[in-house]
């Protein structure tokens, strides 16, 4: 009998945590481009661009909001006991 490795167990499992961690981080990579294209962007200064801008950052930040508040709670309450 030859040992195992913990890959070798599931690795179909393996590979969709794997991509789904990938994707994750990819949507905080593509929302941070976003935001900073946005803030460069001459355009975006505009007074009738500024409330179309504040949705759109809304609606792309909105997704990743309560995990990260949720996160920030757990990690705060480990810190502080």
């Amino acid at each position: 009998m030859s040992p195992k490795g913990p890959f070798s167990h599931r690795p179909g499992r393996w590979a969709r945590e794997w991509a789904t961690w990938v994707q994750g981080w990819w949507q905080i990579v593509f929302v941070g481009a976003q935001i900073l294209v946005l803030a460069v962007s001459p355009s975006s200064y505009h007074k009738a661009q500024r409330m179309m801008m504040a949705r759109y950052l809304y609606a792309a930040t909105a997704t990743q909001l309560p995990g990260f508040a949720a996160l920030a709670a757990l990690i705060s309450l480990i810190m502080i006991r």
